[in-house]
């Protein structure tokens, strides 16, 4: 008799424990039933980081239980810490705001300590990637580095747009790294003149850029 006792209020508890997670999603569900999703994207029209936000926001809704509708919005500036303050401090917390910001302003805080008076990366939910990017770099045939070995010893010229951005902070990650590599970052406010800049003659490198991506030449 104790024997069956335990086993029906065992049974009792797995069912309702059971029970929960369908609980739960009829009321995420009953949540953004008619409402709108934002993504707010770090980046100008037209940039790899939009493209995959409005590629994504397609088919977003309809792996949010309620289904609600996804509008992309874009909000440049700051490498990204103009968005990010806003979906720190401005945008509502419940949820139907998403941010799509720069890798390198997420990080910013272990690469350099800075902190920001509008927000605080370490407070933010990451949710995910939208992809795996490998990165490189290119060499001009007339620079006088020629191999890695040889840019412990001499200056290396990399060109770069502003701090958060991973064409700045990547060669600046190597240089802190090894102690050793010899980077010196020329900064631009756009990826066109940095490149240009960082490949006049006798210069090193183009900036890291992503195979098969829009910034890349």
């Amino acid at each position: 008799m104790q024997g069956q006792t335990i086993a029906r209020s065992l049974a009792i508890g797995l069912a309702v424990w059971a029970s929960r997670p369908a609980s739960a999603q009829d009321s995420v569900a009953s949540f953004y039933k008619g409402r709108t999703v934002t993504v707010v994207v770090a980046s100008s029209p037209g940039g790899g980081y939009d493209l995959y936000a409005r590629l994504i926001a397609r088919v977003l809704g309809r792996h949010i239980p309620g289904n609600p509708g996804v509008v992309v919005t874009n909000m440049p500036g700051a490498a990204s810490n103009v968005a990010a303050a806003h979906v720190y401090s401005v945008a509502p917390r419940d949820g139907t705001v998403i941010g799509a910001l720069f890798m390198g302003a997420v990080v910013e805080p272990l690469f350099s300590g800075k902190t920001r008076p509008t927000h605080d990366m370490s407070r933010f939910q990451y949710i995910g990637n939208a992809n795996r990017d490998v990165y490189v770099c290119l060499i001009r045939t007339d620079a006088p580095v020629k191999t890695f070995a040889q840019a412990m010893e001499q200056e290396v010229v990399v060109g770069g747009t502003a701090e958060g951005a991973s064409t700045r902070d990547f060669p600046m990650l190597l240089k802190n790294l090894l102690g050793r590599a010899r980077a010196r970052s020329i900064s631009r406010s756009n990826a066109a003149r940095c490149r240009a800049a960082a490949a006049r003659p006798g210069r090193a490198f183009r900036p890291p850029i992503r195979p098969g991506s829009a910034t890349a030449p």
